[in-house]
Formats: C-alpha cells, structure tokens, sequence
C-alpha cells in the first residue's frame, strides 16, 4: 500500500482509514515523531495524538516523549506472508463479527490473524470467557478487565504464536463453548475448509467439535482454493462472514449449504 504525503491527499482522509496508514508507517519505521506524522499525513498534532491514542489501547504502539513506536509482539511480527495480506479485509470482517458476540459467552479463538483482529474489538462486552491456543490472542485481550482467559497450553508453534499437539487437544476436549470464531489457508464448497498445516487443522477441528455455533472468518481471496489438510466440511459452517469481494455468485453457493453470509462493507 502507498502511503499518503501532504501531496497526495488532504486531510479529508476518513479516520479509520488514515490511523491504518498511520500504524504501516510507525511499524515499517520502528517509530515516529509526532510532528513528522502531523506532517506527513496532513493533520494536527492534535489529530495525531488522538490517532496514537486509538491505536496504544489496542496495544499497537507505544507512546514516547514526543513520539510512537512500534510495540513488538503483535500479529505482525510473527513472520507469516498472511500477516499484513488483505490487512483491510481482516479489519472489516473482524468488524462485521463482532455483532455476533454476546455477553456471558464461551468462546474458543484459533490463532489466525482474522481472530486476532476480532479479539481486539471485544474490549467492553461483558463477562466474555475466551479459550484459545494463540499467544497473539492471548496477549491482546489479557488487559480486557470484561474477559476471562484461558490460554491452552501445548507444544509451541514458533512461527505462529500457537499452542499444538495432545495436550493441547485434550484440554479444549474438557470445554463446551457457545461460539467458535476462526478461519484456515482455504474453502472450497465441496472440499471444505484446509489449511496448512497439519497440527493447527487438528485443533481447529477439536475446538470446532465443542462449539455450538461455528463462525468461520475468511476473506475472498481464500474462496475456491484448497490447501493440505481437509479438516471441516463448509455445510457444517454457521455464519461464514466474509469481504465485499466475495461475489454474489459465491454466496449463493454457500447459502445453498445451508450458511448463513455475512459480507462486511468495504
């Protein structure tokens, strides 16, 4: 993506859209001084400074005297191609889920970076208990005082952040949740759901065999492909909630299955 200069855009830019080009500026930097990114995006510092307050309570970025930097141990330091891939799909299917989530729920989160994106939306939804296998996830909801957490523990996937293997899977086996949140590498509406990697599909389908409602998270670029491991089928899906790019021909196919489509706005 190309971020704004003073030549580029005005300060018209939406706010949403401006603190996400303000966040790919302060990650892909290290840091930041306040009057350079007043500066560089066309705004006040004052703007600024409420634009870095958004983004340090979703444990983002840190502030400095005078300046931001960019707080390690986020999604986006986890070395995975997808991480920072259709970013902005991530952030409105993780916007359109959120209605979803009730108080007094049960939720099991996987450790793909949709869910994470998800989990930093729950802050303020009363007495939520929220079971993952995800380091990520854990780390953005443990200052959430309205959460529960329990984080499984396992055999560590470096690469992901990510509890694996069968002590992990025994434990998810002891819950029973209301709603599972998650997403894989592809879906197929006759291969189902795939991913990667064969340890993370288990556990997928452990957590989504204990769930009584299955919300799977994935943008349209994911639709009609298929990885490795088959570990769901797509008419056992719920709510499948997606980007405005799934075509209405896809949907259709999956509303044929018996899955409820939820396309978030652009």
């Amino acid at each position: 993506m190309e971020l704004v200069t003073n030549n580029d855009r005005n300060n018209d830019i939406a706010p949403q859209e401006r603190r996400q080009l303000l966040f790919e500026y302060i990650y892909k930097n290290g840091s930041a001084k306040i009057s350079e990114l007043a500066n560089r995006f066309n705004v006040s510092e004052m703007t600024i400074r409420r634009d870095i307050e958004v983004l340090e309570k979703k444990n983002l970025i840190m502030r400095t005297h005078g300046g931001v930097l960019y707080r390690e141990g986020t999604i986006y330091d986890l070395g995975l191609a997808g991480n920072k891939v259709h970013l902005n799909e991530k952030i409105a299917i993780a916007k359109a889920a959120r209605p979803l989530i009730e108080p007094g729920d049960l939720i099991a989160f996987d450790a793909s970076t949709t869910g994470a994106e998800l989990a930093r939306l729950l802050n303020g939804i009363e007495d939520l208990t929220i079971v993952t296998n995800s380091l990520t996830v854990a780390n953005i909801v443990a200052p959430y005082s309205n959460i529960t957490l329990i984080l499984v523990g396992g055999n560590l996937r470096s690469k992901a952040l990510s509890t694996v293997g069968p002590l992990a899977a025994d434990i998810v086996d002891h819950f029973n949740f209301t709603k599972m949140f998650f997403s894989c590498n592809a879906v197929d509406p006759v291969e189902g759901l795939t991913d990667t990697n064969v340890a993370e599909a288990e556990m997928k389908k452990i957590m989504l065999q204990r769930a009584g409602q299955r919300i799977l998270l994935a943008d349209s670029s994911k639709i009609g492909k298929r990885a490795l491991v088959r570990f769901w089928p797509m008419e056992e899906i719920d709510i499948f909630v997606t980007d405005a790019g799934t075509p209405d021909e896809a949907v259709q196919v999956f509303q044929d299955l018996g899955v409820r489509v939820i396309r978030a706005e652009a």
